[in-house]
Formats: C-alpha cells, structure tokens, sequence
C-alpha cells in the first residue's frame, strides 16, 4: 500500500503490469542503458517521499497513538 501514491512512471519511477514480466525486463533494461535518466528518476523518487511516509515518523506516531489508548483505558 502507498506506492501507488507516490510512483509516477516516466516521473520518479518506472512501472509495469502485474505479471507482465517483458514489460518489467525491458525497463530494468532502459534503466542500466540510460544514467542520466536513472538520476533523473532517483532524484524525483527521492523527492517525492514527503514526511508522512518517513518510517521513524510513522512509529513515533504509533507509539503516541498507543500511548494515548493505554492512558485511556487505565482511567
């Protein structure tokens, strides 16, 4: 979950059909022949991971969240 949010093909990313395992070689392949647009396409990647998708800002969230239940329910 969540990849569809942040993954544009052509933009930061590539992508391919399920199963469609031609698809996936022949940009895998794209990718190794093309460094600029490899760069192009890790930098956008890169930039387009904002904070909500931050792994230690999601546990911490969690953990704030919890917190907060377990107050809760010892009242």
């Amino acid at each position: 979950d969540g990849i569809a949010d942040l993954l544009r093909d052509g933009v930061n990313g590539r992508t391919a059909p399920a199963g469609d395992w031609e698809s996936l070689s022949k940009s895998v392949v794209g990718l190794l022949q093309e460094p600029g647009l490899r760069a192009r396409l890790g930098a956008a990647a890169a930039a387009a991971v904002s904070p909500e998708f931050d792994i230690d800002a999601m546990v911490r969230a969690q953990e704030t969240l919890l917190e907060a239940l377990f107050q809760r329910g010892t009242r």
